[in-house]
């Protein structure tokens, strides 16, 4: 620590900056190892709970519904309730084969309203600040990847006579950033093909 508050003091800002992201994406795994352990320790204390005896008929349903999202969730990575997990299994039992099932898990992730999925006409309606806000993510994500190819390919081609740690660094963190902006704005694409195929299903039946 006080080697990195030294090289803050001279003014090797960049150096600083290297420690940092390295550090980071060193210890990236384990966040993320943290995360699912925590969520699989919660599984394990609803599986406890439902196999007690202590604990009533209706709480044990109730908490059967929780231990089935909490599976959901660690698998496809996306945060749904009971009700439109039920929704999704709708969904994919009407469309069949036609359609991947993981279009319709990131359609679930703007948690769209469910209402009225049973009928023949229901489609998939986002709101005005989902779509603009996956539009947005979409573009600049992309954007975000181009520049970042733009920077590491300066760092390399000028390697040899100008060694800037800034551009990598700032390459490489645009790539993060892109890659994970794209992530969240292509469930929009995955609405479009799921009301597409329910407009194929509704026009040939």
């Amino acid at each position: 620590m006080e080697f990195i508050v030294n090289l803050f003091k001279e003014g090797y800002y960049e150096g600083v900056l290297i420690i940092i992201f390295f550090s980071i994406v060193a210890n990236f795994a384990k966040f993320i190892d943290f995360y699912d352990f925590n969520r699989k320790r919660r599984i394990k204390d609803l599986y406890e709970a439902v196999n007690s005896p202590k604990v009533g008929q209706q709480l044990k349903s109730q908490l059967e519904h929780e231990i089935e999202v909490e599976h959901f969730k660690i698998i496809y990575k996306v945060r749904v309730n009971k009700e439109l997990l039920d929704a999704i299994f709708v969904l994919h039992n009407r469309i069949g084969k036609s359609l991947s099932f993981r279009h319709l898990v990131r359609a679930a992730s703007f948690n769209p309203c469910i209402l009225g999925i049973e009928e023949p006409s229901y489609r998939i309606k986002l709101s005005f600040f989902d779509k603009v806000v996956a539009k947005y993510n979409l573009v600049v994500g992309l954007f975000l990847l181009l520049f970042s190819f733009l920077l590491i390919g300066y760092f390399w081609v000028n390697y040899t006579t100008e060694l800037n740690w800034g551009n990598l660094i700032n390459g490489i963190a645009c790539i993060m950033i892109g890659c994970f902006m794209v992530r969240e704005g292509l469930p929009l694409k995955s609405v479009s093909f799921v009301n597409e195929a329910l407009d194929e299903l509704d026009h040939n039946s």
